[in-house]
């Protein structure tokens, strides 16, 4: 008997105008710990005191956990049922992430192109990461193969 296709996972479709979305707070410890794991000890991340007497006025997160976070979240939303592959991001830093604060990400799917030598979609992306004052803290752009497997 041949296997029932109905049953095999079907690569969901990929929409222009759809948001990809999560919320996040950080608190100081996993600041403190992501920049240690990535080898940065810049004192805003770490030293409470000294934090407080910069502009920021305390402990800030390192931009490779911000950017981390907005990537992880297209990677994990991509390989539910698919496969993917991230090709490329770029991001511009413009306010800082405070510690404890509340960050919305929010990825829209701009455009989808399909590309048979890749036997899949080029998706592009364009991404915000904002605090609960609506202010753009991360701005990124983003494109990532989906296919049906590697």
């Amino acid at each position: 008997m041949s296997q029932d296709r109905a049953q095999e996972p079907q690569r969901k479709p990929i929409c222009v105008g759809e948001h990809i979305v999560r919320q996040i707070s950080l608190t100081r410890e996993e600041i403190a710990n992501f920049a240690t794991l990535c080898g940065d000890l810049n004192p805003l991340h770490h030293d409470e005191n000294y934090a407080r007497q910069t502009r920021f006025g305390g402990i800030i997160a390192c931009g490779p956990q911000v950017t981390s976070l907005m990537m992880g979240l297209v990677a994990t939303y991509f390989s539910q049922g698919q496969a993917m592959l991230g090709l490329e991001f770029n991001f511009r830093f413009l306010k800082a992430v405070k510690a404890e604060d509340t960050i919305t990400i929010d990825w829209e799917i701009t455009s989808v192109e399909p590309k048979a030598s890749l036997q899949g979609d080029i998706v592009s992306l364009a991404g915000v990461a904002s605090n609960l004052q609506g202010q753009t803290v991360i701005a990124g752009k983003g494109k990532v193969l989906v296919m049906e497997k590697l």
